[in-house]
């Protein structure tokens, strides 16, 4: 091992192996759009608390929490018995040590040490937040392994992944997402992959001709992510005729087996999805935000079609298009009664026709309170055409109230249709809103919005950045919401700057003496 500096640490990586920012193929205005979207403000800036567990945790968990918590202190003054504990840890605890030291202690993590001690199989996970990771630890890595993630490492070179290939073709989840570099070298490289199940190619250099080969020979394929993939019209059209091509002559079906699909951020259109929709008769989750997805009759046709009695997606997500509002209203109208569509995610869209309407709302509205409870996540953020307040009302007392997870940030929302939170609609699957996550950051909502939120028990996470809201309101929401862990405050008009931060000890002061939260 090479010797140390006198200060008991060894060397810091060279700024020159330090990640750049990815860049993405998608032009510059869904790339803007999308880089405003993704940009959500930063959790570190959140007003957050922990609330006592009434699970008893595993003695593994708390002893890995623990020590990755003291890391810095354990290697500092008792390095080498930090070391010694280190080779004895298991092989399948390495991986989550080595994920707990990357959220709290990612810069006293040495490339020597993450070689040594945390390069084994069956699984490895590295990202771009480890500065310890080197050129050299990609050449460290082990044979045999079954899961590797090598995540915002956009100089990784395109010739890393045959070597890695070659050492562990048993892989079955391989994440490359963010390096910019890996190209068709490592797509050959990938479709030699037989029993590989998990695949994140996205925002790489991979282009749809090398694609073809993956999705012939790796038939088991059950996840496939190509975010920001350049995927031309022409080219997703020779890559599908070679993909189906070269399966018939191994008598499989490409793509059979796939569960989910995220394309969000390609150029990809109707026709192109349609094709790759009638090859997937398992897929249950599709990400098509950030497309030149248009015509839903067309791209999505396959997925009514092939579901005589059941729509066959559990979670879709067609936000940031242009899809005129006939063509949604007439979609969401064709979804049978006990279609499993738990997630929806339609945020931001827009219309060439500027025709999304009263109307057009009040019937999308009217289709999702068919599911009753069966839908648990809904998106209608940044759609500014969404001002109906007592649509919006309506929509919360027959809709809102069943789910768990809701974003309105980004509309002409008010408090008057926030008060729907406090009347249950018809055919209401639960008598009290079973809301965890609420996201109103840029809305008109101020503290008269505070009681209709303070009925929702359940919360977890509300967002209220870029609002008018003041303590008083807060402190009614917190006196409701007492499962309240995460509380987003930026920019909140109303609320001191220095209490932004730290509104949890804020109502803990204001409580009175001897009130325990």
């Amino acid at each position: 091992m090479a010797k140390r500096a006198a200060s008991s640490n060894l060397p810091r990586p060279s700024k020159r192996y330090r990640p750049a920012s990815a860049s993405t193929t998608v032009d510059k205005e869904k790339r803007a759009q999308w880089s405003e979207s993704t940009s959500a403000p930063n959790p570190a800036s959140f007003s957050t608390r922990r609330l006592p567990s009434a699970d008893v945790p595993k003695l593994t968990a708390l002893a890995l929490s623990r020590t990755s918590v003291s890391f810095r202190t354990l290697w500092e003054k008792h390095e080498a018995k930090t070391k010694e504990q280190l080779a004895l840890l298991p092989d399948h605890l390495a991986d989550r040590l080595l994920a707990l030291l990357t959220e709290f202690h990612p810069s006293i993590v040495y490339p020597d040490t993450i070689a040594h001690y945390f390069l084994r199989p069956p699984s490895v996970t590295l990202t771009s937040a480890l500065p310890g990771v080197v050129p050299a630890t990609f050449r460290a890595l082990p044979e045999n392994l079954t899961h590797l993630e090598l995540s915002g490492f956009p100089r990784l070179p395109d010739t890393a992944m045959p070597l890695i290939a070659k050492r562990s073709p048993n892989l079955q989840t391989l994440i490359l997402r963010d390096c910019l570099l890996v190209g068709s070298k490592s797509a050959v490289a990938i479709s030699k992959l037989q029993r590989l199940a998990v695949l994140n190619l996205s925002r790489t250099a991979v282009q749809p001709a090398d694609l073809a080969a993956i999705i012939a020979n790796c038939s088991d394929l059950e996840v496939l992510k190509l975010a920001a993939v350049k995927m031309g019209a022409a080219p997703v059209e020779r890559m599908l005729d070679t993909a189906i091509g070269q399966a018939a002559g191994r008598g499989v079906l490409p793509l059979s087996k796939l569960k989910k699909l995220k394309l969000q951020g390609t150029s990809i259109v109707d026709a192109s999805l349609a094709r790759i929709l009638a090859l997937t008769p398992q897929l249950r989750h599709l990400d098509v935000s950030f497309t030149n997805i248009s015509a839903l009759e067309i791209a999505l046709a396959p997925l009514l079609a092939s579901s005589s009695t059941r729509f066959p997606l559990h979670k879709l997500n067609i936000g940031h298009n242009a899809i005129r509002s006939k063509a949604l209203v007439a979609f969401v109208r064709a979804l049978p009664d006990d279609a499993e569509l738990r997630i929806f995610k339609l945020s931001r869209l827009s219309d060439p026709q500027l025709a999304y309407n009263a109307e057009s709302f009040q019937v999308l509205f009217d289709e999702m309170a068919r599911f009753g409870g069966r839908l648990e996540e809904v998106a209608l953020s940044g759609w500014s055409a969404l001002r109906y307040q007592d649509l919006l009302a309506g929509f919360l007392s027959r809709v809102g109230r069943n789910l768990q997870i809701l974003d309105l940030s980004n509309i002409p929302i008010s408090d008057a249709a926030i008060g729907g939170l406090l009347e249950a609609g018809e055919n209401m699957a639960y008598s009290t809103p079973r809301l965890h996550v609420l996201l109103l950051n840029g809305t008109k909502v101020t503290d008269d919005s505070a009681v209709p939120i303070s009925t929702c028990r359940e919360l977890e996470t509300l967002g209220l950045g870029s609002t008018s809201v003041t303590p008083d309101g807060l402190f009614t929401i917190l006196e409701g919401c007492q499962r309240l862990t995460s509380l987003n405050l930026t920019g909140a008009r109303g609320v001191p700057v220095a209490e932004r931060r730290r509104f949890f000890e804020v109502w803990d002061e204001h409580l009175p003496e001897g009130v325990d939260t």
